[in-house]
């Protein structure tokens, strides 16, 4: 189960690397804040974006079985691109990172893993952290490109998306526009859907992990700059009162 858990807290990690092609957006005209709750029956994720003209920190927190667990990203943005610097994973309130990826732009050159037992591995402008991607598509989204992902142990290179047909999703009471985004490699599958009127943020992903199983995670909470968009009990709570209602 622990195993599971890692795979799938990795693709919410990297679930925003994808977006539609859209026109592009100033980051000065973007959030400064974005704050998602997600939820998959055993435990909720959140992801929290702070914004500014030439700086960002993103962060994804949860607590898989009593574990805390933090993914931090740190960078700059330089004319619509998204430079990441920093990338590291921390458990259980340990100020040491368990895994981090350094990126030294001027070396062409990031130290990836343990702090103890780093390993080096090639970088070039575009390539991205699986957080900082997120970013960097919702700013300057192009359809199909191909870019090398790194989270604190590994680069994962050659990632290309495919954009499916727009689909409506029913969001507690709201039903939303969503463009569908997925990939695939080996025997993986991701599916993000993304909603264009909350700046393209992923609202729903399934994760298809081969013997692992399918794993369907969902928003049930939204905040923009401090405003509230999405608020909704949690799915399987909305389950059980439609179960008892129609009983």
């Amino acid at each position: 189960m622990k195993y599971k858990l890692g795979i799938v807290l990795c693709l919410i990690s990297g679930l925003l690397f994808a977006a539609p092609k859209q026109p592009k957006t100033p980051i000065a005209a973007y959030p400064k804040k974005v704050e998602i709750s997600y939820y998959l029956s055993i435990f909720t994720a959140k992801l929290t974006w702070d914004l500014a003209p030439e700086h960002y920190s993103l962060r994804l927190a949860t607590q898989p079985l009593g574990k805390k667990m933090l993914w931090l990203s740190e960078g700059r943005i330089e004319k619509q691109i998204v430079v990441p610097e920093r990338f590291a994973e921390y458990r259980n309130g340990v100020e040491t990172p368990r895994n981090v990826a350094q990126f030294d732009w001027a070396t062409g050159l990031a130290n990836v893993g343990a702090p103890d037992s780093a390993q080096t591995e090639p970088i070039a402008l575009g390539d991205q952290d699986l957080l900082s991607a997120a970013l960097q598509f919702a700013l300057q989204p192009v359809q199909g490109k191909k870019l090398s992902l790194f989270n604190g142990r590994k680069r994962y290179p050659d990632v290309e998306f495919v954009w499916q047909a727009p689909r409506k999703l029913k969001l507690g009471e709201q039903e939303i526009d969503a463009v569908v985004v997925t990939a695939s490699w080996d025997d993986r599958q991701v599916e993000y859907w993304l909603a264009p009127r909350w700046y393209y943020v992923p609202v729903r992903m399934i994760f298809t992990l081969g013997k692992d199983g399918v794993f369907d995670v969902s928003a049930n909470e939204i905040s923009i700059d401090g405003k509230t968009v999405l608020n909704r009990p949690n799915p399987n709570i909305e389950t059980r009162t439609a179960t008892k209602t129609r009983e």
